[in-house]
Formats: structure tokens, sequence, C-alpha cells
């Protein structure tokens, strides 16, 4: 499946959104969903989408929002 630049760069903000939201570093974000860092960089340029599915990543991404409101 191609996907257009467009759609990269949304999915760049969506990550963004979400690590900024949660008051992440780009480090803790990658530790959390297991990547590196330069990997979460990419992927919130728009310059890579994840190998990952999108939705496996989402739930990482809800996970550690549970956590992160648990304390």
């Amino acid at each position: 499946m191609q996907i257009s630049r467009s759609e990269m760069a949304e999915y760049g903000e969506f990550f963004r959104h979400m690590r900024l939201s949660l008051g992440f570093t780009l480090e803790q974000m990658a530790a959390h969903i297991g990547v590196f860092r330069t990997t979460i960089s990419l992927w919130e340029k728009g310059q890579r989408i994840p190998n990952k599915n999108i939705e496996e990543i989402e739930q990482t991404y809800r996970e550690v929002v549970k956590k992160v409101r648990r304390g």
C-alpha cells in the first residue's frame, strides 16, 4: 500500500501530539514503544511511517496514557 506525503504528515502530527500531550521526550516515548529515539523523530517529521501496525502503536500510546494517569 502506498501512502501519500500528506498522510505521512498526518501520522507525524499524530505521533508528535500524543508524545507532547504526555510530556515525554523522544527518548522516553521510544522506550515505552520499544524503538529508537531517531525512529520516533522520523515518524514525527513524516519522513517514515512505522513498520509496526498503526493500531498496535495507537494501543501502546493508550496504555502509556493510562500508566501516566495512574502515577
